[in-house]
């Protein structure tokens, strides 16, 4: 049934509604998100009440990272809490682990840990990630198409609480995207040495080098390949072969736990799947999400949301900070980033 005409007419009287047409689509979706990103980073402040206590009293992501330097320092075991170690977050899962990443953040806060005091050390990351990636939000939200602002729309409240957070997953965020737009405007080697870093840093990008390689860009993937492997002999270095043994055993025993509530993991033990399988959701998902990333190799743009949302879900460490990294995806499928109108420039 149609609407009466004049009713039309009335509603487009409604001053908000009478700005909406002349500024159109994407403008209107650009200026929604922006305001929501506003918005919603303001509902986050309220419900965290910074007020009621110090910044160490609820910068726990960061904390737990200047823990896990202290914890290498004094020869201690990073995956698990030794005498007079610093008590950042309650042990998880059951575990004797505080700690659910790859040890190269440890060790990259060992010099931090060693040589900066704790409460100003981790205000001051915080605080830089908070207006880093908010900055950079907003930025992605004015350059970019509708795609990009529908996809800071639909990962509202995982963004504004990563910025919030103090998580490495905003600078995560920043590179991968960061990787993209290189990569599109022919900076192939910086892009791959990112993508290398961040794989080693938190291992869900590492599908990207796949990416790489079906999409034959040689250039880059030699980077990534070289700076994943520098990247990965500095962890060992500074952490020892078996902190990373450990980080696998950790892994598993989070999958064999049920994972955390959100993730594929959690999913299916919540639906009564046998915790026996648990472990084979990850390899499942991963051989899954390359073959896709191998169909879709005359399709980059396509391929790269695979890869990016592939090294999502296989993790059973699913939680809000990782989940920003599906901005990424959102980004690549936008082709107002000048970069052809469908596919990327030939890398060559």
């Amino acid at each position: 049934m149609n609407a009466d005409p004049t009713t039309r007419r009335d509603l487009r009287q409604v001053p908000v509604l009478r700005v909406l047409p002349a500024l159109g689509a994407k403008r209107t979706l650009r200026i929604t998100a922006a305001i929501a990103l506003v918005v919603g980073l303001g509902w986050v402040i309220v419900n965290a009440h910074p007020w009621d206590g110090s910044p160490a009293s609820w910068i726990l992501d960061t904390g737990n990272y200047y823990a896990a330097g202290e914890r290498l320092n004094a020869g201690h075991s990073l995956y698990a809490y030794g005498p007079g170690d610093r008590h950042v977050l309650a042990l998880l899962f059951g575990l004797p682990s505080p700690y659910l990443y790859p040890p190269l953040i440890g060790v990259l806060w060992r010099p931090i840990a060693a040589w900066l005091s704790y409460d100003p050390v981790i205000t001051a990351w915080w605080a830089t990630g908070l207006v880093s990636f908010m900055a950079f939000l907003f930025w992605l939200v004015r350059r970019g198409g509708v795609v990009t602002s529908i996809g800071v729309l639909i990962l509202l409240v995982p963004l504004v609480e990563t910025a919030w957070s103090g998580n490495v997953s905003t600078f995560v965020t920043m590179a991968v995207i960061g990787s993209w737009l290189l990569s599109g405007r022919g900076s192939e080697r910086p892009a791959g040495a990112v993508i290398g870093f961040t794989s080693v840093l938190k291992l869900t990008p590492v599908f990207l080098a796949w990416w790489l390689l079906v999409e034959r860009r040689w250039r880059a993937l030699q980077a990534a390949i070289a700076v994943g492997l520098i990247s990965l002999a500095i962890g060992v270095l500074g952490a020892g072969a078996a902190a990373h043994l450990d980080y696998l055993r950790v892994s598993d025993a989070v999958a064999r736990g049920g994972g955390i509530e959100g993730s594929l993991v959690g999913i299916l033990m919540a639906a009564g799947a046998a915790p026996g399988l648990m472990p084979l959701v990850a390899p499942i998902v991963s051989i899954l999400g390359i073959a896709a990333v191998g169909m879709l190799r005359h399709r980059p743009r396509e391929a790269w949301a695979v890869a990016i949302a592939t090294g999502v879900f296989a993790s059973p460490i699913f939680n809000l900070t990782n989940v920003t990294l599906l901005l990424a995806a959102f980004v690549a499928m936008d082709t107002s980033w000048n970069m052809g109108p469908g596919r990327l420039p030939d890398p060559a």
